[in-house]
């Protein structure tokens, strides 16, 4: 245990070299403080920064000997105390939900992450020619994950067109206007009048519609007409060869 303290106490020293007034007095002076004092010290400190400031200005030899000078419970409360302060430091990740999005690798310990220079992890998987990548890396600087996310394919992409069954209804004016031609004159040519054209452009369509009719998609038509009144001129019928005549 003491060499895993001497490890954690080095460790904080180096990563930031700064040190308390009273200690920097101490340093400078040639005197260090002794293993009595010093336990106090750390057992007061409330973060990992006052745990560093306190050994920055130690050699590896006095903080050994110090150690040495506590006895069993004095190690044992100072590891815990130093494991309390580590672990409040820890910056929990924010959980970002996404579906939908490809496999996923296994959750990553963000707090675990900030302690290294650089992290990053990639994946790729192909599978039936999609290709799904992500990529997290660690920013030091900002202390924050980028992370991204690619999808694309790859090879022949394949269109599949389904009719599905539809029912229609055509409502058709029968009015007396429907006699006259598109300038609205009266006209005893039987193909200038709107009734003729309206006539072929139904005759058209019921037959496009019978054209597409299948067991899967069997279409239905009703026509209902209307002038002064509206009435039904043909009930559901399915558009088949039969339907459609």
């Amino acid at each position: 245990m003491k060499r895993k303290l001497l490890a954690l106490l080095l460790s904080a020293a180096m990563l930031l070299a700064i040190c308390l007034p009273a200690l920097c007095a101490a340093a400078e002076s040639g005197t260090a403080p002794d293993a009595s004092e010093l336990y106090t010290q750390l057992m007061a400190t409330e973060s990992i920064a006052e745990v560093k400031a306190i050994t920055s200005g130690m050699e590896e030899s006095e903080l050994e000997a110090s150690l040495s000078a506590l006895d069993q419970e004095q190690l044992n409360a100072l590891q815990a105390h130093l494991d309390a302060l580590a672990q409040a430091e820890y910056i929990l990740p924010q959980t970002v939900v996404f579906t939908e999005a490809g496999p996923f690798l296994p959750a990553v310990n963000v707090a675990k992450a900030r302690l290294l220079r650089a992290s990053r992890f990639s994946a790729q998987q192909e599978e039936n020619g999609l290709i799904l990548n992500k990529t997290a890396e660690y920013d030091a600087t900002s202390k924050s994950v980028k992370i991204r996310l690619e999808a694309y394919t790859t090879g022949t992409v394949t269109t599949t067109t389904t009719t599905v069954p539809v029912d229609i209804v055509l409502v058709l004016d029968q009015s007396g206007s429907m006699a006259f031609d598109f300038n609205g004159n009266s006209t005893g040519t039987n193909e200038n009048r709107r009734q003729y054209a309206m006539k072929r452009a139904v005759n058209n369509f019921i037959d496009a519609v019978a054209k597409k009719y299948s067991t899967d998609a069997d279409h239905r038509m009703a026509l209902v007409t209307f002038g002064s009144s509206a009435s039904t001129r043909q009930g559901w019928t399915y558009v088949n060869a039969d339907g459609a005549t």
